[in-house]
């Protein structure tokens, strides 16, 4: 918790008699801001009761601990419409509207998680009755969870150490009850048995069950949330009804509400019910049906449940979190955001909650490793296939796997401008200085926030002594303040024990995650791929958009062997690819996602933009020795940087597209380790052109040139330029480039 947050509440007494006090007697509570002018209490301290009531002649006034003025007179006045909720019967709890002082940043995690006996917890309040003209300071407080009835509407707290009177004790009612970084509950009226040393405190998850308590909080909105995934979850389940019945076999108490519903509507309220589904419950029935399809052999279904289970466990992460997460880095109430959380797995969870999206995570390292988003800077390529940024990616990463120096900020700063800068370049007209080089950046930043609706965010180690921190706050600060559209974020300080609890919750959905494509055992100079295959799609198509007629033709004949959805084919994906990111996603569809890349190599591929980025992931396929995963094919003789005089390859001549598709699909099958349909012998002869042929009409189409510049001769010109265009296609039709 941050003690700087920590609220004194007093409320002004009058005796039985009506005494009047002047306002300067009353009793004291602790409240902590629970949203961004709220502050939670406890309800009690409102209606105090015998000897003492509250004397309705004065307001309530509150005091920030650390901004509010040494004069008590100086306080905030409350009236009684800013006191907007209090909990009746059980509920000892209320909520006070109050606008904070401006250097009050943050406040807390309002969680449902339920707590369980054994529990460490913590909190600091003010333990005194004070007089008005009294500023108390606070006291820290540590104890554990008292093992309840899990829906008792309190529940109970040891203190190791605290005041030895009752009286001291009042001022405390109203402490947030941090576990982990989350208030799970409110301290209530002082402790009934304060000689043992316990407290009383209303849960958090009790309170949101009452709807204008949730409204206040903000917790009424997780509805829209689950509204947003709703029909894509829908959509998702209804494609592959395998997959349905898969998740329903695990979740039979689920199952068992859906009969006698018609098919459309008992999918929608299947969704719905898994949405209301326990997180740890979803995940663990999640993955015994992707393992029992797996087992099975349906690939296909498992990939749908893969997809469903990265739209689910965001949805289901404790909302409160990610509520508190977005609202932190969204308004810029923080610049550098503790994110309750030990993993970058987690993390990338909780991003995915505060966007409204499915997770993206890196491919697994191995079995066991729990990955880090894809949105998590600096962006890894998984394969190397950025070398053009390794340097500055390589610089930054050293910074943030070090410990922080103070000495080393300003090189620390340059180190993440030059990565942002060279990761998301702005094409301008060149020749700016770095500050408006920035500011390009930030803008390209800000469009793809706002357009694909998913945050770039950069996790931070952050330092143990206070001087570190302040120094890297204040860099964080400036760097929030030129990248606004970036999250800076970092975990949770280490802790075994969570860390565990945090892993064992996530485990069983990062084994659905797809491993990352290592280079393939050698046998000999020659690799063997293997025949077992997770890839999303058997061929990938690599070519200009000049030859887009014919390879549309090649990937309809593929699209009818082996499916629309096996082959990267772009008109295939128009909606998918409508994104920001497509640069490095088309990037991983080609080095991590394809068994096969058919390259169709000319004069015009060398010199597109989106055919040089896809270049880089083949050509990377090429240094890691997995060239039988790349398939060249030859328009003409176009010299490819990166392809050997020495490669072998298809040359396309006067074949028709079903030709090169089945010499694409022959390929297909010789990796896969099948035969081949035709023998070796049978297979047509590839052409090759004449030796001499492309030469020769080379040296005639200079030759008709030089001529047309010199000659005045309209006939003679007209003629020329016939001669110039006949060469020009006897060089096309040799395979040459003009």
């Amino acid at each position: 918790m941050d003690k700087s947050l920590l609220i004194t509440i007093f409320v002004p007494t009058t005796n039985e008699q009506g005494e009047d006090f002047k306002g300067k007697i009353g009793e004291c509570a602790t409240g902590y801001p629970v949203g961004k002018d709220l502050i939670l209490t406890a309800g009690y301290i409102l209606k105090p009761g015998p000897p003492y009531y509250r004397d309705e002649r004065y307001s309530v006034r509150i005091g920030w601990h650390y901004s509010c003025p040494g004069d008590p007179a100086d306080w905030t006045e409350i009236a009684n419409d800013d006191i907007v909720w209090e909990g009746q019967g059980e509920l000892d709890a209320a909520l006070i509207r109050c606008r904070r002082p401006p250097d009050a940043v943050g406040w807390g995690i309002v969680s449902r998680d339920r707590l369980h006996g054994g529990m460490p917890w913590i909190s600091e309040g003010f333990p005194r009755v004070a007089k008005y003209d009294s500023q108390p300071n606070p006291g820290r407080f540590i104890g554990t969870v008292c093992s309840k009835a899990p829906n008792k509407p309190y529940f109970e707290l040891t203190v190791e150490t605290g005041p030895e009177d009752e009286e001291s004790w009042k001022g405390i009612s109203g402490m947030p009850v941090f576990v982990d970084h989350k208030i799970l509950g409110v301290v209530g009226s002082g402790p009934p048995h304060f000689s043992v040393k316990k407290l009383y405190a209303t849960p958090m998850w009790k309170l949101l069950e009452d709807g204008r308590f949730r409204k206040w909080v903000g917790d009424d909105k997780q509805a829209a949330h689950f509204q947003k995934i709703r029909s894509r979850l829908i959509a998702l389940i209804q494609s592959s009804p395998e997959a349905e019945d898969a998740i329903r076999r695990e979740l039979l108490d689920v199952a068992d509400k859906m009969t006698g519903f018609d098919k459309e509507r008992e999918t929608g309220n299947f969704v719905e019910h898994l949405l209301e589904t326990d997180i740890r419950t979803a995940i663990q029935a999640l993955r015994d049906a992707h393992r029992s399809l797996c087992e099975e052999g349906g690939d296909h279904t498992a990939d749908i449940l893969v997809k469903v289970s990265q739209l689910i466990v965001p949805a289901l992460y404790d909302y409160g979190v990610v509520r508190w997460a977005g609202s932190q880095y969204g308004d810029g109430s923080a610049a550098l955001v503790l994110l309750p959380a030990y993993t970058k797995t987690v993390a990338e969870i909780i991003m995915a909650g505060t966007d409204r999206r499915a997770t993206r995570f890196r491919h697994r390292e191995d079995d066991a490793d729990q990955p880090a988003g894809e949105l998590n800077l600096p962006q890894m390529p998984e394969c190397g296939i950025d070398a053009d940024n390794a340097e500055v990616r390589t610089a930054l990463q050293r910074y943030l796997n070090k410990k922080f120096n103070l000495g080393e900020c300003d090189t620390f700063r340059r180190a993440l401008d030059d990565y942002l800068l060279a990761t998301f370049p702005r094409r301008t007209r060149g020749g700016l200085e770095m500050e408006d080089r920035i500011k390009s950046t930030a803008d390209l930043l800000e469009s793809k926030r706002r357009d694909s609706g998913q945050t770039f965010y950069m996790i931070f180690d952050l330092p143990k002594d206070a001087e570190g921190q302040n120094a890297m706050r204040a860099m964080v600060a400036s760097l929030k303040r030129d990248y606004s559209a970036l999250a800076f974020l970092c975990l949770n300080d280490f802790s075994n024990e969570r860390e565990r609890e945090e892993i064992k919750l996530v485990d069983p959905f990062c084994r659905m995650l797809p491993l990352k494509k290592t280079a393939l055992s050698s046998i000999g100079p020659q690799e063997k791929p293997s025949s077992m295959s997770t890839q999303r799609f058997k061929i990938a198509l690599s070519f200009p958009g000049e030859q887009r007629d014919f390879v549309r033709q090649v990937a309809a004949q593929l699209a009818d062997r082996v499916g629309r959805s096996r082959v990267l084919y772009d008109e295939y994906y128009e909606a998918e690819f409508a994104r920001l990111d497509l640069d490095t996603y088309l990037q991983r569809l080609y080095h991590d996602e394809s068994e096969l890349i058919a390259v169709f190599l000319c004069a015009d591929y060398e010199k597109k933009e989106w055919c040089g980025l896809e270049w880089q992931a083949i050509r990377d396929l090429i240094k890691k020795r997995q060239t039988f995963t790349v398939m060249p094919l030859r328009f003409d003789d176009t010299e490819i940087p990166g392809l050997f005089s020495t490669a072998g390859y298809v040359w396309i001549g006067g074949r028709s597209p079903q030709e090169i598709a089945g010499l694409i699909l022959q390929r297909l099958q010789i990796n896969a380790g099948q035969p081949s349909p035709s023998s070796p012998s049978s297979l047509p002869k590839l052409p090759v052109p004449p030796p001499r042929a492309l030469e020769t009409w080379r040296e005639r189409l200079n030759q008709f040139e030089d001529d047309l510049a010199i000659t005045a001769d309209p006939a003679r010109k007209f003629e020329l330029k016939k001669l110039i265009e006949e060469a020009k296609a006897k060089i096309r039709e040799f395979g040459g480039s003009v």
